[in-house]
């Protein structure tokens, strides 16, 4: 975080960082897809995964790991619609296989590693490293069909056990008063605008355009998919915000720039005469 005391405000540099990573990394894709139909060469690939592996080195010494998947998730996104060979594919499943188990031996800290021992096993360290998440399903739990009602008393997340319920975990909160219904109708809604931007990708016929908006796709697409499976229990626990609805923002900024690009970019596609 950069804490200016002029505006009585904080910026964290890792969210806008995101849209940077997202309109480098067209670029570079996009000049190739131009000149061969698609992402193709050494060159290309190394310099952009160089690109996303910087910023991500970087955030992961904070430690910051959700920030740092998100930028991964972009970069797999539009390697995918830039239609990489399937040689690096392999080739990158075969790193992470062998690094994964090295990062959690030799690299995570030993709070992270717990992180991942809880995940695997939710009632190893249910006071401590655990509490979070058994809190978020207790309450998503007890929402049951209909929900409590939003705005009514005596709720845990009102009663403050259900940790950080106005940023990482405000999905339990809104589970817990609106049900399984309104926490049904929340996912409905994202799947919805993540399925409308990859219709927008793929109709796009602008290589450059097509990589903006998957790259916002991928960075959608990893907020949702973390931060509500780590609230029921599906994922590890990250530091990472549900994009419109957690307080925050930066967050909330960098949604905005990643929906005014891809307005933008449908709004400006080639249309038929």
């Amino acid at each position: 975080w950069l804490q200016l005391d002029f505006l009585d405000r904080a910026l964290q540099p890792g969210e806008l960082c995101k849209i940077a990573i997202i309109m480098t990394l067209a670029q570079i894709v996009s000049e190739s897809m131009e000149k061969h139909g698609k992402l193709t060469g050494l060159k290309p690939v190394a310099y952009s995964v160089l690109v996303c592996a910087a910023p991500t080195l970087l955030v992961m010494l904070q430690p910051d790991f959700g920030t740092a998947f998100v930028y991964i998730c972009i970069l797999v996104f539009i390697f995918f619609i830039g239609r990489i060979s399937w040689g690096y594919i392999a080739a990158a499943a075969g790193m992470l296989a062998i690094g994964a188990p090295l990062a959690y031996r030799f690299i995570l800290a030993p709070e992270q590693q717990m992180r991942i021992d809880v995940f695997l096993n939710p009632e190893l360290d249910l006071t401590n490293y655990g509490y979070n998440v058994a809190q978020s399903k207790i309450a998503i739990g007890s929402g049951q069909l209909y929900g409590k009602g939003f705005f009514s008393e005596g709720t845990l997340a009102q009663l403050r056990f259900v940790p950080e319920r106005h940023t990482d975990f405000v999905f339990a909160g809104i589970v817990e008063g609106l049900g399984f219904v309104g926490g049904t109708v929340i996912i409905v809604l994202y799947f919805l605008l993540i399925f409308r931007w990859l219709f927008i990708a793929m109709a796009t016929k602008d290589p450059f355009g097509s990589c903006l908006v998957i790259g916002a796709t991928g960075m959608m697409t990893a907020h949702v998919f973390e931060n509500i499976g780590m609230t029921i229990g599906l994922m590890p626990v990250t530091g990472i915000p549900l994009p419109f609805i957690s307080y925050g923002g930066s967050n909330l900024l960098t949604n905005m720039i990643a929906v005014g690009i891809v307005v933008n970019v449908w709004m400006r596609r080639p249309r038929k005469h």
